[in-house]
């Protein structure tokens, strides 16, 4: 990965913890490696997931996963290309993070 520009508080080790590796999952989009899940609904997940194309990271994947009777699997996602990932880090300042952390801390897990 190269160095960019990141936002202040995130350093590029945090980075690349984030885009450590893990199991794979191949599509014809390319090779995706599941980094967390966040349970929204009885039925809903959201999934963070790196994207592989041509052996190297290519970006981010963010998408939804639905489990219902009629269907289980990815529905609506977006995609965040590597090279824009500090501009979608900067929609987070650190300081608006802190606060929302402050004012709802029974949403952070120890």
């Amino acid at each position: 990965m190269t160095n960019v520009p990141l936002p202040q508080g995130v350093t590029q080790q945090q980075v690349e913890r984030l885009l450590s590796k893990k199991t794979p999952r191949v599509s014809s989009q390319g090779q995706f490696t599941e980094l967390g899940r966040l349970q929204t609904t009885d039925s809903t997940q959201i999934v963070l997931s790196q994207v592989y194309r041509d052996g190297s990271c290519q970006g981010l994947s963010i998408s939804k996963f639905i489990t219902t009777d009629k269907y289980t699997g990815f529905g609506k996602g977006v995609y965040i290309p590597l090279a824009d990932l500090p501009d979608f880090l900067h929609l987070f300042p650190k300081d608006d993070l802190q606060d929302a952390v402050d004012t709802y801390p029974e949403a952070v897990q120890s």
